[in-house]
This record gives structure tokens, sequence and C-alpha cells, in this order.
């Protein structure tokens, strides 16, 4: 009789197990569909960037954003990672990892220009011939100084990164004849992040994946595995909604918690060290290799006064960084990294701008990137008319003539 109710207990429990399963089985599936047609007509990239009014309602801004979600990171040693090769209306990546920098130089151009930075010389936002390397390669040429400028900057790239990046083109023996540093943004924002100066972005990630798939974490591999699938599913999505929706956590861990002011200063003043060390070192590699080098601090729409309705959503975002961004900043314009560094502050370019300049709190749009080229661009001329070492031929008459 006891073995009876007991095995009658255990198919009951089995049953409602077995109905449970189906029933989530069902709910994920139906929701998964749902999410599919929802996503597809409903599809909207990095939170309507694509209305930017910097586009002025251009008609391959959702196109370009489709592309730009498209193309895959892959691995590249030493900096992390690099976009995978892609060829687009929009967004051209050879082989090598670098974006497609227009015009194409005539070989032998008149100077080897070298650019690194983060997503803001990448070109996010932008086509191939409106990011900056391609339009300070434009100007040089308008003004009679063919030159090849190579795109080396990448999405999240802070200026060590951009160092390393260096480094591995001189060990495989290229040899320019001037190299461009433009950051700022990512060398500030990773600080923020991780409260530790000069680390690359997300740099917890590389931790929590550092031999994963030895046998000593296997736990751990199980465990991310488990949060990973568990993050994917539609269910997991429509929770996230529901949560935010009514106002609680979204299930994301906790953001770091706030620096007091004394330590946001001391992490301040360490991370524009860690920025200049690695200015000091191109510098010496410069000398020692022989291309002359130019650094520029950029701006961020905390440096536009004059904002659109649709920057100033982007602004807005930016509360909690700010008091961060705007100490590191001020402690760029009131050192001497001008002197001594050789870094030119542009980060207020736009002080007095009333249009459309950007895309999001960082990111620029064609005209914001021809307003920054053009700065660099003559900065270029100026170093070949006091290093007229630095042309490799004679240069070709300006198109304007």
């Amino acid at each position: 009789m006891l073995l009876r109710r007991i095995g009658s207990w255990l198919r009951d429990a089995w049953l409602i197990v077995g109905i449970s399963i189906a029933a989530l089985c069902l709910l994920e599936a139906g929701l998964s569909l749902a999410y599919l047609v929802v996503d597809r007509v409903t599809w909207r990239p990095f939170e309507l960037r694509f209305t930017a009014d910097a586009y002025d309602d251009a008609p391959w801004a959702v196109d370009y954003y489709r592309e730009h979600d498209a193309i895959e990171m892959r691995w590249e040693p030493y900096v992390y990672w690099r976009r995978a090769a892609y060829r687009g209306r929009f967004i051209n990546v050879g082989e090598d990892g670098l974006r497609v920098t227009t015009p194409t130089a005539p070989a032998p151009p008149a100077l080897e220009i070298f650019m690194f930075g983060g997503s803001t010389l990448w070109g996010t936002g932008v086509r191939d011939e409106f990011t900056i390397p391609s339009l300070v390669a434009r100007d040089l040429e308008r003004s009679g100084l063919p030159a090849s400028v190579t795109n080396f900057g990448e999405s999240g790239y802070v200026s060590t990164q951009g160092l390393i990046a260096l480094e591995r083109e001189l060990q495989r023996g290229r040899r320019p004849d001037l190299v461009v540093f433009y950051d700022g943004i990512n060398d500030t924002f990773s600080s923020f992040q991780q409260g530790k100066p000069g680390l690359a972005q997300n740099e917890y990630n590389r931790v929590d994946e550092f031999n994963l798939l030895s046998s000593e974490r296997r736990r751990d591999l199980i465990r991310d595995a488990s949060q990973e699938a568990a993050r994917l599913l539609s269910t997991t999505r429509l929770l996230d909604y529901l949560r935010r929706k009514w106002g609680g956590s979204s299930g994301a861990s906790q953001a770091r918690p706030p620096l007091s002011a004394a330590a946001a200063e001391e992490l301040a003043r360490q991370t524009l060290q860690v920025y200049a060390t690695n200015l000091e070192i191109v510098r010496m590699l410069g000398a020692h290799y022989g291309f002359a080098f130019l650094a520029y601090w950029q701006p961020s729409i905390l440096d536009k006064p004059q904002l659109t309705r649709y920057e100033s959503g982007y602004r807005t975002e930016m509360a909690p960084m700010e008091p961060f961004f705007r100490r590191t900043y001020d402690l760029i314009r009131q050192g001497d990294f001008d002197e001594t560094h050789g870094v030119r502050d542009i980060s207020r370019v736009f002080s007095d701008v009333r249009i459309p300049i950007f895309v999001d709190e960082f990111h620029l749009g064609d005209t914001g990137n021809e307003m920054v080229a053009s700065i660099i661009a003559s900065d270029v001329l100026k170093q070949v008319a006091e290093r007229p070492a630095l042309r490799k031929t004679t240069a070709r008459p300006s198109s304007a003539d």
C-alpha cells in the first residue's frame, strides 16, 4: 500500500514537472517567435542613432547601421580585438582588420601617415570617405600633398592599445613618416569604468575568461555557460523588460560604487600619467625610427555648449560619468601637456558651433569629422613645411591651381 502511494506521488510529481517544462518551452518558443517579428519590424540600432539630426534624414543612415552591426570582431594578439574583414556599401574592412581609407594615394605617396585611436577615429557613425583619416587624406591631396593614411583606429581602444599596435607595425618593418594619436575619451572612460588607470575597457571580462577551459575552472565554465544560456532566453528578455518598466533592477551586476572627490582626483591624475607616458614612448620611437608625431585630445558632447534637441538627450545620458570626465579634461587644460608632451587639446573645437555635430555622446557625423580632420591636416602641412625631409616625392600641384 505504501509503495503504491509512493509510486502515485512520484508519477504525479513527474507529470507536474513534465507539464511545467513543456509550458516553459512553449512560452519560450512563443516569445522567441514574437521577438523575431518585433525585432525585424522595429529594428533600432544603438538607441536610434540613425535618427541623429547630424544625418539630416539621410536615406542611407539605417542601412549604414545595419552594416555596422553586422561586422564581427576577431581576436588580435596583444591588443585583444579587431574587426573581421567586411565588404559593404558604406563600411569596408580589409583582411588586416583595418578600415579602408579613401582616397587611395598614388604610389609612391609623398607621405606615409599612421593614425591611432578608438571608434571615433575608426569612424563609427560615418561612411568610409568621412572617417577622420579619409578626410585628412582628402585635405592633404587637395593641398598638393598626396599621402597614404592608414587607419589603425578600433572601437574601444585606449592609448596603450594604440601604442602596442604601432610597435607591432614597426616589428613588421613598416616605417611611417608621421604618426598621429587621437585619444582621450576611451582612456577616461576606462578609468571611470574600472576605477583603475591604464587598463583596456572591460578588462574584467578577460580576467573572467582567462584559462576558462582548464580542468581547474570547470565549475566556472559551467556557471558562465549556464548564465549566458539563461541570458539569451526570450523569457529572460521579457523579465528584464518588466523589471525596467516597474523600476527594478535589470538583473545585471551592480555598478562600481562612486568614487569620492579625492579618489576621483587621484584617478584622473593617474589616467593622464599613463597617457603621458604612452606619448613619451611614441616620441622616443619616433626619434629612433625617424617619424614625426602629433597627438590630439578629442572632444565629447560635454564640450559643445550649444546642443540640438537630439544631442541634449545624449548629453543627459552622460550625467553619471560627467564629473570624472570634466575633472580629467580640466587637468589636461590646466597642465603642460601641450608644451611637455606635444598634445593639442581640441576638445573645445565645437564650443561655438550650433549645428548638429554628434550622433551620440562621443561620435561625430560628417561635419564634425571634417572640422577635426581640417585641424589635423593643417598641422601635418606645418610639419612638412618645418621638416622638408618628410616628403618622399615631389608633391604635385594643388587641385585648386
